[in-house]
């Protein structure tokens, strides 16, 4: 393929009477950590990127530590991710070997939650429950790595895809395509492929959107006849029925773009609008997309507008939720180019009533501030968001 892609050769590693502890403190989505007694790990090192760079630490552990002992067979699937788009890019690249092992399913799926104050993130969401089922792994077969656990025999299963760089494996992406031919009504929504369909975030806009988006949505539905989809109203397998019926998707740059990492998109066209950086969202997710085969676009990089959110960790305002001030028009433009389309290029007063009413949306959503937050800082914040009104929404006030 043009971008690169190396078919590997995946592989089944063995450990034998492994001890392995859950992660230590500190552990995240950045880089993790625990100890194994028994043999070398290095296999369940966790991966990112093209070059495979592990962010993964595995040590030794010296001194004699109490177990819980599994007899049975597991498989180990990795860091359990909580957050729906690293879940379905890094949480589950392994379970290929469970869904290929039909004949003789492991019993249990072993994965390690994150810490969690004192305890861990051992929770699985129903959304969890929804993409695992799609590999016909129930809540039962789950193991978490939460204490010292020593098995006898763990199966540790290559990553069939890494975020930034999306499938690495023949393999891997027929195992994705076993999962979608599963039904003969999948199959001839397939055949049909015709819906248009645009995957919103405007209901997320306390965690991060583009000022105006209800606008774009408009405009899809009204001069291109798009469905509007709302994607937390609706199961991950009806939310994989309509992507794989559509020729045209558009979406805002988001989790839910991960979603078409389960799905069939061969010779569809996928439309991105960018809410940070291009550059990222190449890195991120062009690559994924075209070694599924579907033709990919892009729009968008605008600035970012004030989140009502402090990051504590960094003491600074919480950038990653911050929503995007895009050019409309131009979205509208390339959208048009794209898929060969006439919709037209709204007026600027209608722009920026509908940028305004997105600022309008943020500021009275509760959800647009945690509870970390002090009033002290969310009045900082409040008066740097109006000091970006005047180029949000040039000569209007809110």
């Amino acid at each position: 393929m043009s971008d690169g892609f190396i078919d590997r050769k995946l592989s089944v590693h063995v450990l034998e009477d492994i001890l392995v502890t859950p992660l230590l403190s500190g552990s995240g989505k950045v880089s993790q950590q625990f100890s194994v007694v028994g043999g070398d790990a290095s296999s369940m090192e966790h991966r990112r990127a093209a070059r495979g760079y592990s962010i993964t630490k595995i040590d030794v552990a010296t001194e004699e530590l109490d177990y819980t002992v599994i007899d049975d067979d597991c498989l180990y699937a990795g860091p359990l991710f909580n957050h729906f788009g690293h879940f379905i890019a890094e949480s589950i690249p392994r379970l290929w070997a469970f869904v290929e092992n039909e004949s003789k399913r492991l019993p249990f799926i072993a994965f390690h939650p994150f810490p969690l104050g004192r305890g861990f993130a051992n929770e699985l969401y129903p959304w969890m429950i929804q993409a695992l089922s799609l590999f016909g792994i129930d809540k039962s077969n789950i193991i978490f790595i939460d204490k010292n656990i020593k098995f006898k025999k763990l199966l540790v299963p290559e990553q069939g895809s890494v975020l930034g760089a999306g499938p690495i494996s023949r393999r891997y992406i027929d195992c994705i395509q076993k999962i979608n031919d599963s039904t003969s009504s999948e199959k001839r929504h397939r055949e049909l492929r015709s819906g248009k369909i645009y995957i919103r975030r405007s209901k997320h806009a306390f965690s991060g959107s583009y000022l105006g988006e209800r606008l774009i949505e408009k405009l899809l539905k009204n001069q291109a006849g798009f469905e509007i989809i709302y994607p937390e109203e609706i199961a991950i397998s009806d939310m994989m029925n309509k992507i794989n019926s559509a020729s045209a998707i558009i979406l805002s740059e988001g989790s839910a773009i991960h979603t078409l990492e389960l799905c069939d998109v061969r010779e569809s066209s996928v439309f991105i609008i960018c809410r940070r950086s291009r550059q990222s969202v190449e890195h991120l997710f062009v690559n994924m997309l075209s070694r599924k085969g579907c033709k990919v676009g892009i729009s968008g990089e605008g600035s970012a507008v004030t989140p009502l959110d402090w990051e504590p960790t960094r003491n600074t305002p919480a950038w990653q939720n911050a929503s995007a001030y895009l050019d409309l028009s131009q979205i509208i433009n390339d959208i048009n180019k794209f898929f060969g389309l006439a919709i037209e290029t709204p007026d600027k007063e209608i722009v920026q009533e509908s940028v305004k009413q997105s600022i309008v949306d943020i500021i009275l959503d509760p959800r647009s501030t945690r509870k970390s937050t002090t009033d002290e800082q969310l009045g900082a914040l409040l008066r740097l968001l109006r000091t970006q009104i005047p180029t949000l929404i040039p000569g209007r006030s809110l």
